[in-house]
Order: structure tokens, then C-alpha cells, then sequence
């Protein structure tokens, strides 16, 4: 019986991996009694975007220069995510918005595991189970969305249609239409909130494949699946270093190649690009919690609306129970853990920290950053130092004439110039003058803020000058 329901939604510029959330809701129940929070979090120096965008983002009118810092704000997403027995609800957060609040928390050194959910947490992506009921089972008006939409587009037109001061209580609105028109959906949707559930469907025995002969075929919906936002898959293998990334084959995909290959090179078969539908295999990461139900939910309607050819379906089913060597093969393919970056900032996947670097972790969260050099040595996930020494320097712990005050200078305008030529560069650098020279009234607060911290991190790196 889960003890806490959990409202929130959040806003963002920039990537994960090198942006920030700029805003947070949250909606906590507790026993029935409710706690709402909202959280401003003001840029950090290193925070990495395109200040073109910041007009079409959701923080387009966000005073970007003001609220709390990103770490105390991730030491308040910490506490609410270690919250057990929890039903965290809310639109699109098993999407981008689970990278940006997970990078943000693994950037702030959280205790929290960052590459497996923590435990005896629930989580219901509301637009995960819209698209599912738009694609099973068309609704009315009340519920129709475009499933194939990207999340962003249906979060905004899901807040148009639920208008309300705060995007919490907009949510709870979608959760109250779901529950009055598609009781049946939901109740399926809340049985399957947690990977432990969604393995059980797949037939996994303690999260691994025992056998083809045992394991389940089902229809699968989430944003991450591709275009066409689902899938009719059969699991064949786990990963090796990552047990909630599972390999599936594609039942629609011509399989024919794959079973007279004999498992002799399984890796040209399998998707690097999800809109790559010439190769059969995928990985489904459990942790994204995408909807799952068996193939018999799919009427021959649906299944016409959606171009499911079932013929095709139960012969690939048939086909793959006897491949055995090719589960044996996938056994030892493995995509956990892989980044093409050193930057540890873009690490996250390459493993939880051990259990005596999370006591560290639990030390220097409660020590003074100036103290924090003396502890790091202990430390012995490298990601740990380099992290940390950013925070340090985040938190304003060198001085900014010093050797180290340069080094974090350069660092912050380099994430600004990543990848850029010179025209870009200037590009932009002219937008923020233009932006800040011109009336206030000319542009959005969050746009005016945003162009304010571009250039003023440029000029503290002396950049600036070189490119104007």
C-alpha cells in the first residue's frame, strides 16, 4: 500500500547533461495532507545553452538571475525523491525531465543511485499513459492527444486544456479526466509503476531471461521506443552490467536475417538510432517505466489502425522461442555504462558510487566546502573529485584572481562555446547585446536574465573579446 502521492513538474534550459532545471513544483501527500513547494533556481556559472532558445523554453519568463542555487536545490530533490513508498506522478518526467532533475542531482553528488531508481519508488508518466489510451483505445475530446507528438508539445497543449496558477494542480486535473474516462487504463497503468512490475510482465525470473520459451511478448508505449512510440517486442536478452536494459526484437521487423545468422554477429543487428527500424533488435532502459500490455489488448481494430499485421506477429513469436544461441549471444553485448566524453559531468550511466564513497558523499554534504579538500582524497570514484571541485567552485570557494579561479573561468565559458565556430559564437553574443541594449519591454524576463549571464560569464573569461 503506497503510503505517499507525489504531484511535480519542473522547467529546464540546455541539455542534462550540461543545462539546469530552472523551476520545480511539487505536491506532496502525506496521509492525505498535502505540501506544495515551488523552487526558482538561479543559473550556475557552468550551465551550458543556446541563449536563442530561452525565448521558446518553458523559463522564457523566469528571472533566471534569482532563487536558490542548483546544489541547494538538489539537496531539497533528494530529500523528496528518498521519500519511500512513494507514487511520484506527473507529465513527461520518465523523458528529458528524468535526465535534467537526475543530472542534476549526480552533478550535486547526490546519495540517491543515479543510473537505478531508488527503492520502493513508483513513478506514473501521465503522457505515457495518454498515448497508450490514444492509440489502444481512441477517447472523446477529454482525453485525445496525438500520440506520435513530441512530450514537449503535448505537456504544453495538456496545460492549456487544465489551466491553473500552478502546473501541479493542472496534473492533478489530467490524473482526475484519466481516472473518469479510462478507469480501466489507469488501474492497468498504476499496476506497472516500478521495474521490478514491468519485468514480471515480460516474464523475467528475478529480472533475467530463463528462457524464450517463458518469456512474454507485449506491446510497448513510451517516447523513447522511436516515432512511432511503440513497439510489439520480445524480449531476448538483459544486459550483462545493466539489468534494467533489455534487448527486444521488433516482432514487425522481418527477423528472417537474424535467425539464419546463427547469434555469429549479433551487434549489426541491433539499433544504435531508435528511428532506425531496418535493424530488428532495440534496448528498452526499464527505468523509463513505458507502458506494457499483453497483445491480445490489441483488437483487430486497433491493429488495423495501427498497421499491427498479428499473421506476422505470431509467426515471429514462433520464431524466436527456439533461438536460443541467440539469447546466449546477447549475454554478452552490453550498452550499459557507455559515454564518448571523459567530462564526468556526462558520466552519469557509468555506475553508482560504492557504499564507502557514499559515506563519503554523506560527509562532505554535511562539512563546509573549504573542508571539503581534505576529504576528497578518500574518495575513490575519480568522478567524485572532479564534481566536487566544481560544486566548491560554484559555491564561490576560489578566489577569482587565483590560478584556480582562472581555471574555473575557463571552464564555464568553454561550456558556452562547445562545439561552436567563430559566426556562431558571434552570433550569439550579438543577440544578448541586442537583447540587453534594447527596452526591457522588448523581451521576456527570462530571456533578458539568461543573455545577461551569457555574456557576463564571456567577459569574466575575457572571450568575449575575440569574438567581437
Amino acid at each position: 500500500m503506497l503510503e505517499n502521492i507525489h504531484f511535480y513538474d519542473s522547467a529546464w534550459i540546455g541539455r542534462p547533461a550540461d543545462g539546469q532545471p530552472t523551476r520545480f513544483e511539487s505536491l506532496m501527500y502525506k496521509s492525505g495532507v498535502g505540501e506544495c513547494t515551488t523552487h526558482s533556481i538561479k543559473l550556475r556559472a557552468d550551465v551550458a545553452f543556446d541563449p536563442l532558445l530561452v525565448e521558446d523554453s518553458a523559463s522564457f519568463s523566469s528571472d533566471l538571475s534569482a532563487g536558490a542555487s542548483e546544489y541547494e536545490f538538489a539537496r531539497e530533490l533528494e530529500r523528496l525523491f528518498s521519500t519511500s513508498n512513494t507514487l511520484h506522478i506527473g507529465l513527461g518526467i520518465t523523458s528529458e525531465q528524468a535526465d535534467v532533475l537526475n543530472h542534476c542531482r549526480y552533478r550535486c553528488l547526490s546519495t540517491l543511485p543515479h543510473c537505478t531508481p531508488p527503492a520502493n519508488t513508483f513513478q506514473l508518466d501521465l503522457i505515457t499513459v495518454l498515448r497508450a489510451i490514444n492509440l489502444l483505445r481512441p477517447p472523446g475530446d477529454e482525453l485525445l492527444v496525438d500520440p506520435f507528438a513530441a512530450t514537449s508539445v503535448i505537456h504544453s497543449q495538456l496545460l492549456a486544456r487544465f489551466p491553473s496558477v500552478l502546473a501541479v494542480d493542472s496534473i492533478k486535473q489530467v490524473m482526475g479526466h484519466i481516472q473518469a474516462h479510462a478507469p480501466k487504463l489507469l488501474k492497468h497503468s498504476l499496476g506497472h509503476t516500478c521495474v521490478n512490475q514491468i519485468q514480471k510482465s515480460f516474464g523475467l525470473e528475478s529480472g533475467q531471461i530463463d528462457s524464450l520459451g517463458s518469456v512474454n511478448p507485449l506491446l510497448i508505449v513510451h517516447e523513447s521506443i522511436g516515432p512511432r512510440t511503440f513497439v510489439c517486442g520480445f524480449p531476448i536478452g538483459v544486459d550483462p552490467q545493466d539489468p534494467h536494459l533489455v534487448y527486444m526484437v521488433d516482432l514487425q521487423a522481418d527477423l528472417s536475417d537474424l535467425a539464419e545468422d546463427g547469434s555469429e554477429n549479433v551487434q549489426r543487428f541491433v539499433r544504435q538510432d531508435p528511428n532506425d527500424r531496418t535493424k530488428p533488435i532495440s534496448t528498452l532502459d526499464l527505468t523509463r517505466i513505458p507502458f506494457v500490455c499483453p497483445l491480445s489488448a490489441v483488437d483487430v481494430q486497433t491493429a488495423e489502425r495501427l498497421d499491427i499485421d498479428k499473421s506476422v506477429i505470431n509467426h515471429n513469436v514462433q520464431l524466436m522461442r527456439y533461438q536460443s544461441e541467440l539469447c546466449l549471444a546477447m549475454m554478452d553485448y552490453s550498452e550499459a555504462g557507455r559515454s564518448t566524453k571523459a567530462d564526468p559531468d556526462y558520466q552519469l550511466r557509468s555506475g553508482d558510487y560504492s557504499p564507502q564513497d557514499l559515506h563519503l558523499l554523506e560527509q562532505l554534504h554535511k562539512t563546509e566546502f573549504s573542508e571539503w579538500p581534505a576529504l576528497l582524497d578518500r574518495a575513490s570514484d575519480s568522478r567524485i573529485k572532479t564534481l566536487a571541485w566544481r560544486l566548491s567552485c560554484r559555491a564561490g570557494a576560489s578566489a577569482p584572481k587565483s590560478q584556480a579561479g582562472e581555471r574555473w573561468a575557463a571552464h564555464c565559458a568553454s561550456r558556452l562555446k562547445a562545439g561552436l565556430s567563430v559566426e556562431q559564437l558571434s552570433r550569439r553574443v550579438q543577440f544578448c547585446k541586442r537583447v540587453l541594449e534594447g527596452p526591457e519591454s522588448a523581451s521576456p524576463l527570462g530571456v533578458r536574465t539568461a543573455a545577461l549571464h551569457w555574456l557576463s560569464i564571456m567577459e569574466v573569461s575575457n572571450d568575449i573579446k575575440s569574438v567581437v
